[in-house]
């Protein structure tokens, strides 16, 4: 009998991924019906102009962010695929720093739908994964330029971050 596939490994990740599962899958799929017409709306601009669609889009956000924060945080211990575990990390790094109380709670619940999409959605995850391949192909190209060493940040606690050289 031959070893385990690639396709073995996804589907195993996926039967124990929580976000897969009961109320939290429900809850999910009712995210994306209400992100899904919102993302369609956004993508063609002129359809902003129209003041109905414009509430479709913000009540969309509306119901949408009490949906992500019913799901249970995402964490490296309830995420499944190696980079939802990183993306964690990133956000947990990235609020330690952020000094924008304000607007953090709006801010994290965002980041936390992406990482619950990105770990519950194979498609979402595939495309961001192409989003974040092609910055770092730029970066490298030298065409994304990183922030200047030292350039300060009143949002940012102690000293911005650097890419590591």
């Amino acid at each position: 009998m031959p070893g385990k596939t690639h396709e073995d490994s996804i589907r195993e990740l996926a039967e124990k991924n929580p976000y897969t599962q009961g109320k939290t899958h429900d809850t999910i799929l009712k995210i994306k019906a209400g992100l899904i017409p919102a993302l369609v709306i956004l993508g063609e601009p002129e359809r902003l102009k129209n003041p109905i669609e414009l509430i479709r889009v913000v009540k969309g956000a509306k119901d949408i962010l009490p949906l992500i924060r019913e799901i249970p945080r995402p964490t490296i211990e309830n995420c499944k695929y190696p980079n939802s575990k990183l993306l964690c990390e990133l956000r947990d790094w990235f609020f330690g720093n952020l000094q924008l109380e304000i607007r953090n709670k709006a801010l994290e619940t965002i980041i936390n739908g992406v990482i619950i999409i990105y770990e519950y959605d194979p498609p979402y995850r595939h495309l961001i994964d192409l989003w974040l391949m092609k910055i770092f192909d730029l970066y490298r190209e030298g065409l994304w330029l990183p922030i200047k060493a030292g350039e300060p940040s009143r949002w940012w606690k102690g000293r911005p971050y650097t890419l590591k050289e």
